[in-house]
């Protein structure tokens, strides 16, 4: 059963579900399959940046512990001057090799990555963050509650409709 998530590390709410999508592992133990869809919106000034960190982490294997990073730091960088430099911290907490995290920034895999995960949001007609998507259902917002999400990750698992 997959989910996939489109967000954006700025957004709040995006933060929050991240945190419900954290737990539903634990609910649902080898039965999900996360993909996770950067949609940076222009009104975060830092969300492209953590967008492309995130992905820069990944080249080097830890995309999930920067995804988990930028959530539970949010208000830390969210309103900094210089996030780059947090940025970067972030990465060396994690034990990344600082230059070619800073070469893969805006490198050309990165760059690809993010338009990749925007073509794919147009095609499903995504507009906003969070929006969720259980086996190609779209979750509705009233459904991204603990309980809500759980019950459609259940009638995807039964092989029903998700609500």
């Amino acid at each position: 059963m997959t989910i996939e998530e489109f967000a954006d590390f700025q957004c709040r709410p995006c933060a929050a579900v991240a945190g419900l999508v954290y737990n539903l592992e634990q609910d649902f133990p080898g039965k999900l399959r996360l993909v996770f869809r950067q949609y940076p919106l222009d009104m975060h000034k830092h969300a492209r940046l953590a967008a492309l960190g995130a992905e820069a982490a990944a080249l080097q294997g830890k995309f999930w512990d920067m995804h988990k990073q930028l959530f539970l730091k949010q208000q830390e960088w969210s309103n900094a001057e210089d996030f780059r430099a947090i940025l970067t911290s972030y990465a060396k907490e994690m034990g990344l090799d600082p230059v070619r995290f800073a070469r893969d920034l805006e490198g050309e895999k990165t760059v690809a990555r993010l338009k990749q995960d925007r073509e794919r949001a147009t095609s499903l007609d995504v507009d906003s963050t969070p929006t969720l998507f259980i086996n190609g259902q779209v979750v509705p917002a009233e459904a991204r509650s603990p309980d809500g999400l759980r019950a459609a990750i259940q009638k995807a698992i039964d092989g029903r409709k998700a609500p």
